[in-house]
C-alpha cells in the first residue's frame, strides 16, 4: 500500500506588498529572459501599478572550449566550495560530500577524499571516482566516502521534497512522497544522479543543524519568505513515489528539480554549476532555519505563518530561482573564500 501524498496549502491572506513586480502575471512588466546571448535580464516600468524599475546586469558563467581547462576550473570551484561549507560549519566530522562530474570523462565524478578536512581542502586534493565507484586518479588520500557514491543516501528517505528550476506552470512537478519501503543506503545513486541529470554539474549534500532538524518533521518548506520562493512550484497531486536501490534521489530529482529534503537526513541540492548547487543548499539550510523559528513562534501565539501569495511568490521564483541567478548569488561567497586562499 502506497502512503498518501501530502500537498500544499497556500493562505489566500496576502503579504506585505513591498516590490511587487505586477498586478497581473501578464502584465508587461513581469521579470523577463533577455533574448541576448549575455543571459542578462530587465524589467520594464510600469507606473500605473506601482511596479519598480532595476535594471539586472546578470552575467553568465563562463563557458569552455577545452574540457581539461573546464576540468580544472571545476576543480578549483569545488575545492572552494569544501572550505565554504566548512567556513559556515556544514561539516560533520567526515560525513557529507560535494560531486562534480568530470568533463572529461563524464562517467566518472570527482569528490572529496574520505577523511580529509574540508577547511583545508585544495584542488590536488581531489579524488576522481568512476562509475563503478573506484577510485582512478586524483590526491594523495584516495579513500572513497562509499556514501558519496551511493549518493547522499537518506537514512529513511521516505520524504522527497522536491522543487523545479523551469519557470512555474511549465508542467513540473513537486511534492511530498510518501513510499512504503526505503533503504539505508541506496547503491549507485551518485552515478544514477549525473547520469540522469547530465545537465547538473553538481550535487551537494552535507548534515546541517537546520536541514536535519527540518527533515524529521516530514513535511514541506513554506514559502513564507522572498528566500523561499527560489524554491516555489505549484502543488502536487499524484501517486507516492515506490524507492528501489540506485535509483530514488535521482528519480526523486527528476529532470529539472533543484532539492531533495532527505527525511531523517538532511538536505540535497544539484546545479548545473559548482556555485548555483551551493548556492541552493545555503539557500536551503537558512529557509529552514527561518521555518523553524517562524513556526515555533506562530505556536507560541495560536497562530499560522502568513504564507507568499502564489502569484507573487511565482514572480519571484522567476527572478531569483534561476540557474544564472543562483550562480551570480554565490560569486560574493566564493570570491570571499578565493582572496583567503
Amino acid at each position: 500500500m502506497s502512503a498518501p501524498v501530502s500537498t500544499t496549502q497556500t493562505s489566500t491572506t496576502a503579504a506585505p506588498q513591498v516590490l511587487r513586480l505586477s498586478d497581473h502575471d501578464d502584465d508587461d512588466n513581469a521579470v523577463k529572459q533577455d533574448s541576448s546571448s549575455s543571459g542578462n535580464r530587465d524589467r520594464k516600468d510600469d507606473k500605473t501599478n506601482n511596479a519598480v524599475s532595476v535594471p539586472w546586469d546578470i552575467p553568465s558563467p563562463p563557458t569552455f572550449q577545452d574540457p581539461h581547462e573546464y576540468r580544472a576550473h571545476l576543480k578549483g570551484r569545488l575545492a572552494l566550495a569544501f572550505r565554504i561549507f566548512a567556513k559556515y560549519g556544514y561539516d560533520e566530522g567526515v560525513a557529507g560530500h560535494i560531486t562534480v562530474k568530470d568533463p572529461v570523462d563524464p562517467t566518472c565524478f570527482w569528490v572529496n577524499p574520505f577523511g580529509v578536512s574540508w577547511a583545508r581542502l585544495q584542488a590536488s586534493d581531489l579524488i576522481l571516482v568512476n562509475s563503478q565507484g573506484t577510485v582512478v586518479a586524483g590526491g594523495p588520500v584516495r579513500r572513497l566516502n562509499t556514501g558519496a557514491f551511493m549518493i547522499h543516501h537518506a537514512g529513511k528517505c521516505l520524504f522527497l521534497y522536491t522543487h523545479t528550476w523551469s519557470p512555474v506552470g511549465e508542467g513540473t512537478t513537486n511534492g511530498l512522497y510518501s513510499p512504503r519501503d526505503a533503504y539505508l543506503f541506496l547503491p549507485g545513486t551518485q552515478h544514477a544522479v549525473h547520469t540522469a541529470r547530465p545537465e547538473a554539474t553538481c550535487v551537494a549534500h552535507s548534515h546541517t543543524i537546520y536541514g536535519r532538524a527540518f527533515s524529521a518533521l516530514g513535511r514541506k518548506l513554506d514559502i513564507i519568505t522572498q528566500d523561499s520562493c527560489v524554491f516555489y512550484n505549484s502543488d502536487f497531486t499524484g501517486s507516492a513515489l515506490e524507492l528501489g536501490p540506485g535509483q530514488a534521489v535521482a528519480d526523486a530529482l527528476g529532470p529539472e528539480n533543484k532539492l531533495v529534503i532527505l527525511q531523517n537526513h538532511g538536505l540535497l541540492t544539484v546545479g548545473r554549476t559548482v556555485e548555483s548547487a551551493v548556492f541552493w543548499f545555503m539557500s536551503a539550510e537558512k529557509c529552514c532555519q527561518s521555518q523553524l523559528a517562524a513556526d515555533a513562534a506562530a505556536r507560541g501565539r495560536n497562530q499560522e505563518t502568513i504564507k507568499v501569495r502564489h502569484e507573487d511568490a511565482k514572480r519571484a521564483f522567476e527572478t531569483v530561482g534561476t540557474e544564472d541567478m543562483g550562480w551570480f548569488s554565490a560569486m560574493p561567497t566564493f570570491d570571499d573564500m578565493a582572496r583567503v586562499a
